[in-house]
């Protein structure tokens, strides 16, 4: 039986994160990107593009952590 690390914690948490912001985004998208007239509602938009870029970053941090472990560890 393989022993759980602190590496695959983070790489659990990173996939998690990268779901989650993909969703979070496309739900502003969906909810704030127009108004009750049809109009574009821009502020939806950017917030919806900020909390993805946000979660990719995120990821990418955490998968750079990861690497890092994994370095460590050989």
């Amino acid at each position: 039986m393989e022993k759980f690390e602190n590496a695959d914690a983070l790489n659990f948490m990173a996939v998690i994160n990268i779901i989650i912001s993909i969703v979070g985004a496309i739900t502003v998208w969906s909810n704030f990107g127009t108004t009750r007239y049809e109009e574009t509602n821009w502020f939806g938009i950017i917030g919806g593009l900020a909390i993805l870029i946000v979660g990719f970053t995120q990821f990418f941090l955490l998968k750079t952590v990861v690497d890092i472990y994994d370095k460590v560890d050989k």
